[in-house]
């Protein structure tokens, strides 16, 4: 992913809108463009300061530390995700197997 992608990314990361796969690229990105973590942090802070100027959300205003924190907990999310996806690819992939070697076994049987 370039950045320039990634910045048309971060408003809708931001807004839970992007798909797992997105989400996971968009991720990835950020993790090893350091530029674009920074701007990601400045898109952060202002909207979490506008968002909590009426809530007390948080119990601390180290907006950094809530951040980190909640990039992790998206990128668990994500991982959790992907792979409750793979989970349902390989059980249909072991449905269609069963569902063939049933048919063939009664093929077999009547011939």
């Amino acid at each position: 992913m370039d950045c320039k992608t990634a910045n048309r990314m971060m408003v809708p990361f931001l807004e839970g809108a992007l798909s797992l796969e997105e989400t996971d690229h968009f991720l990835k990105h950020i993790k090893e463009c350091s530029g674009c973590r920074e701007d990601l942090e400045i898109y952060y802070t202002v909207r979490t300061a506008i968002d909590g100027m009426d809530q007390d959300r948080f119990k601390t205003y180290n907006l950094k530390q809530q951040f980190e924190h909640d990039m992790s907990q998206v990128a668990r999310q994500v991982r959790a995700g992907l792979f409750i996806q793979w989970l349902h690819h390989i059980a249909l992939t072991a449905a269609t197997v069963a569902a063939a070697a049933v048919s063939m076994l009664q093929i077999m049987r009547w011939f």
